[in-house]
């Protein structure tokens, strides 16, 4: 199955634009999220943008088959880089078709990767990036097409102030 996971403030704020993308809130910030995302990924496989390869300091997320999206990389022949998420999500299911596949960044493959995802696992922080950042620096979760439904939302075990969304085709 191909899933989109994306933690996002109240105001869809997801990230920092800039060369040092970011985060907006503050790493631990919000108990429990880095966990879920840690235990819903673990043993998965997980398809990530180049400047959201960049923010985890180009480094593969441990204990996941990691593909990176990018049209500069992808040229280099470096296994687990891809010219577009097509070729990534192609790759994926062919070696690796007893895992799921996690679209977990960035703001274009989040718009681009609701044509193949099945499910989309939002947690809905308690967080507004505007109050915090100019909003022109700020990136937003894309619009949840309205092929999706809400299937469900309830808050997380290990922190109330965290609320999950589930959605499906």
């Amino acid at each position: 199955m191909i899933k989109i996971i994306a933690a996002i403030g109240l105001d869809r704020s997801m990230g920092l634009r800039g060369k040092k993308s970011k985060l907006p809130w503050k790493k631990g910030e919000f108990k429990g999220d880095l966990e879920r995302f840690r235990n819903e990924t673990n043993e998965q496989v997980v398809i990530m943008g180049r400047r959201t390869w960049d923010s985890l300091g180009r480094k593969v997320l441990p204990n996941r088959v990691s593909c990176v999206v990018s049209k500069s990389l992808s040229k280099t022949n470096i296994p687990g880089f891809f010219g577009d998420l097509e070729s990534a999500i192609d790759w994926a299911q062919k070696n690796h078709s007893d895992r799921d596949i996690y679209i977990i960044g960035g703001e274009n493959l989040f718009r681009d990767g609701q044509r193949f995802a099945q499910e989309i696992d939002l947690t809905i922080l308690p967080y507004k990036g505007y109050e915090h950042y100019d909003v022109s620096s700020l990136i937003y979760f894309p619009s949840v097409s309205k092929n999706f439904k809400k299937y469900r939302s309830f808050t997380h075990p290990n922190n109330p102030e965290l609320r999950i969304l589930k959605y499906e085709l």
